[in-house]
């Protein structure tokens, strides 16, 4: 039983501590779409309910062990309650985004959080958005080397990986080619996604869950050759979790 509750444990993003865990096949997972155009995946009974042990005494004075029903989101699991990650549960991951920059931005920080946990990337996000002018394409894409250096010094408060921080200035000249071939880069990243409408993969339990599809890598490779740095497919694989509602 324990083995088929571990197996659901990717349901919701491709993060560096889970991408070795098994998956639930996806094909029992329902999808449906809000209002809001977000997937919605239903938790498994098991997993929609937790049981949490309680101790009572009985009217003769001894201690008796019960288990109590407590109803909690199912991604608790893995935000552990933490208030910012359980806001970016809640009101960011899986639902659709058109806006360039927001793209620009969650491009930037999955890139970011290579090697690391998105609970880190999460914690520095604010620092990030001051030091990359709250990801404003051109104005990234024009920061010098001094600037970029600047960042590298302790207490900008982000992470403090010289090839991150200068792929961040590549993929904002990078996108803003591809904002000059395309029109806008909402239109060429959702070109990724079959008929731009949001997409469940479907695995057996026995793939096990998936950290690439065809469309990451395609992706990953179409941002490669116009330029751009740690968009490997794994990572944009979790980008399109995030903002083009695929699972």
């Amino acid at each position: 039983m324990l083995c088929k509750q571990l197996s659901f444990i990717c349901l919701f993003r491709s993060f560096s501590f889970l991408r070795s865990a098994p998956q639930l096949s996806a094909c029992s997972v329902p999808v449906a779409l809000s209002s809001q155009r977000r997937i919605t995946r239903a938790t498994p009974p098991s997993f929609g309910v937790r049981m949490v042990a309680t101790q009572k005494i009985s009217a003769r004075g001894h201690a008796e062990q019960t288990q109590e029903a407590a109803e909690e989101p199912w991604y608790h699991m893995f935000t552990k309650g933490d208030p910012e990650y359980d806001r970016y549960m809640s009101e960011e991951w899986g639902f659709e985004v058109h806006d360039d920059r927001k793209l620009f931005e969650m491009l930037i920080l999955e890139g970011a959080q290579a090697g690391l946990s998105w609970k880190t990337i999460l914690s520095k996000r604010e620092a990030y958005r001051d030091c990359f002018h709250n990801f404003d394409i051109q104005a990234v894409a024009a920061m010098s080397q001094e600037q970029q250096q600047e960042l590298l010094k302790e207490g900008s408060g982000i992470v403090r990986n010289r090839l991150k921080v200068k792929s961040a200035v590549l993929n904002a000249q990078a996108a803003l080619r591809i904002q000059k071939e395309q029109g806008s880069l909402d239109k060429f990243l959702w070109s990724f996604v079959p008929g731009g409408r949001p997409l469940l993969n479907r695995r057996t339990a026995k793939e096990g869950h998936l950290t690439e599809s065809e469309e990451s890598r395609a992706m990953s490779k179409a941002l490669k050759q116009r330029g751009m740095t740690f968009v490997g497919p794994t990572i944009t694989y979790a980008f399109m979790q995030v903002c083009l509602s695929v699972s």
